[in-house]
């Protein structure tokens, strides 16, 4: 009809949050002819998941880089490309070949080398006490890195620093002198 030209109830006409672009190459266009997202599976997985668990770590695989930062928004705890990741490590291995033989081995089928990751909780023996304090170099463990409550990092950290309440530290030792030092500290 005549009288209902021009301007009508919102978003029965325009989108008047923004648009989106359609096609075929999902670096060009955020939804394909269908409207479908190019990368709907992995966002309707992570945007479920975190629904249902909130706390629930989501770490998300991705083909094309350009939707890392979708996955991040979509509530991703961490996004993996395999082909960046492989690039990065094949390139790795021939300009170091010693870093990445000594990078690969935790990875391997040993029983005398890891890699592992405790979280300092509350009332935790570890808590405000130095690194110097816990002896943990003294008993085969090398800390590399404290990743505090704030998100600041610490690589290398000095015997002085003190673990609190909410970090995350990540450290390297035998298999043998893990099972037995974290044991204490994780519990």
């Amino acid at each position: 009809k005549e009288e209902d030209y021009g301007l009508l109830k919102p978003g029965q006409i325009i989108h008047e949050v923004g648009t989106t672009r359609m096609g075929n190459d999902p670096r060009t266009s955020v939804t394909n002819k269908y409207s479908q997202l190019h990368d709907a599976d992995n966002v309707f997985i992570t945007l479920t998941a975190k629904h249902l668990f909130p706390s629930v770590m989501v770490i998300s695989r991705v083909f094309d880089n350009s939707s890392k930062a979708k996955l991040k928004h979509a509530g991703a705890d961490k996004v993996i490309s395999p082909f960046t990741h492989a690039g990065s490590v094949m390139a790795q291995a021939v300009l170091n070949p010693s870093v990445d033989d000594f990078l690969e081995f935790p990875t391997d089928t040993n029983d005398f080398f890891q890699v592992a990751e405790f979280s300092v909780q509350k009332e935790h023996f570890c808590q405000s006490k130095s690194l110097g304090d816990l002896k943990l170099k003294e008993k085969g463990i090398i800390i590399v890195n404290i990743l505090r409550k704030d998100g600041k990092k610490i690589f290398a950290p000095h015997k002085d620093i003190e673990l609190s309440e909410g970090d995350r530290v990540v450290a390297i030792g035998s298999r043998e002198d893990f099972g037995q030092v974290l044991q204490t500290i994780t519990n």
